[in-house]
């Protein structure tokens, strides 16, 4: 009973033996043409965990800065609790990294933030929102972002790829 305890990135698909539907994919990002990701990750046995995570923490616990796998976009679905949702476009995001080292982003935003490695990251905008039990967020590719839990958290995350952001995730590859 861990006060900390966060079951993060807990790949659903290799957990699912019996291959049920843990859940149903949102009609407004359904069908192998809009998810390239978890299309291939079906049919290919090199894909065989998927993009598709379970999140489970206490109140207080945090994912620190970062943009999703492959430059991915993606959607989270609070099944239970309440969560704050910190978020910087790409634009902004270039300002959350350390002049120092220019491949370190600040892990939180709210933190004591040092100045001298990087001077930019309280001048980026941000965008808030608070995401409450039953809701879905979605988060474009190449946006930085941090969550923290404000109670005790489950929620489901789904990482796709298509069309639109394959050319941001071949850059990011580069």
């Amino acid at each position: 009973h861990h006060k900390d305890a966060y079951l993060k990135d807990w790949h659903i698909k290799s957990h699912n033996t019996n291959n049920s539907h843990i859940y149903t994919t949102p009609t407004y990002w359904r069908g192998t043409s809009l998810d390239w990701l978890n299309g291939y990750c079906d049919t290919s046995e090199e894909g065989k965990e998927g993009f598709q995570f379970m999140y489970a923490g206490r109140k207080g616990t945090f994912t620190p800065m970062h943009c999703d796998v492959l430059c991915s976009y993606s959607w989270s679905a609070n099944i239970y609790g309440k969560k704050k949702w910190i978020l910087f476009d790409p634009e902004e995001s270039k300002k959350l990294f350390s002049i120092k080292t220019e491949d370190v982003v600040i892990s939180d935003i709210n933190n004591d933030v040092d100045m001298k490695v990087f001077p930019n990251a309280k001048r980026a905008q941000r965008i808030e929102c608070v995401q409450h039990s039953n809701e879905i967020i979605f988060v474009p590719s190449g946006f930085y972002h941090q969550v923290r839990n404000l109670t005790d958290c489950i929620s489901v995350n789904h990482n796709g790829m298509h069309s639109e952001n394959v050319m941001r995730a071949w850059e990011y590859l580069r």
